[in-house]
This record gives C-alpha cells, sequence and structure tokens, in this order.
C-alpha cells in the first residue's frame, strides 16, 4: 500500500518508504454447508419427492380409469359389430327369401301370359 504520509514538502518523510505494509484483518463468516443443506434444501427436496409421488400415484389412477374406459368402449363397439351382423344375416336370408318369391312370382307371370294367350286363342276362334 503506498505511504500516504509522505509528501515532498514535509522532509522529516522523505527517508520514509514509499510503500508501507500494513496487516491488513477482515471479519469473515463461514457457513456450514450441511445446515444450509438441512434447513432449506431438505424441505424443497421432500416437497419434490411428495409432489412426484403424487404425480406418479395420479397418472397410475388416470391409466386405469382410461383402461376401463377404452375397454368398455371396445364392449359397446362388439355389442354394436354383433348386431350390424346379425341384421347382414337377416337381410341376407330376406334377400334369398326375396329371390325365391320373385322366381315364383316369375313363373306365375309365365303361367298368367299363357293363360291370356290360350284364352285369346279361344276368344278369336
Amino acid at each position: 500500500m503506498k505511504n500516504h504520509r509522505k509528501k515532498w514538502y514535509k522532509p522529516w518523510t522523505w527517508f520514509e518508504d514509499s510503500y508501507i505494509e500494513e496487516d491488513v484483518y477482515e471479519y469473515r463468516e463461514y457457513v456450514d454447508l450441511t445446515k444450509i443443506r438441512e434447513e432449506f434444501l431438505a424441505p424443497i427436496r421432500f416437497s419434490l419427492e411428495e409432489n412426484f409421488n403424487s404425480t406418479k400415484d395420479y397418472a397410475e389412477r388416470e391409466k386405469n380409469n382410461l383402461k376401463a374406459y377404452f375397454i368398455s368402449e371396445i364392449n359397446q363397439l362388439e355389442q354394436l359389430m354383433k348386431s350390424r351382423v346379425q341384421e347382414i344375416k337377416q337381410l341376407a336370408s330376406h334377400s334369398n327369401e326375396l329371390k325365391e318369391r320373385i322366381e315364383e312370382n316369375k313363373k306365375k307371370k309365365q303361367w298368367l301370359d299363357n293363360f291370356v294367350a290360350r284364352l285369346d286363342s279361344i276368344l278369336d276362334i
């Protein structure tokens, strides 16, 4: 540190050193890191662990709820598909009946056409 007492206009200070060593004392306060960790970080860690566990439990419950919901939806879809298949089977059986009726009606029409033709031939005489 520079000697501030030494000046050119003070002849009694000419033989003093330009720089002087002076002991500097400073008050320092040390903090124990483990205490800080225990006092401040432990509650935060506990809170984070608690939040993580509650989030994990919530996700598990929601997974089970979604699973049950989709299973019920799949069951409803399966019932709907079964009813549609049954309707299609009934329509197919009706279709066969309709085909038989059409064939029957064609035969009746042919018989009637023949009958009308014979009747016309009889009336022509």
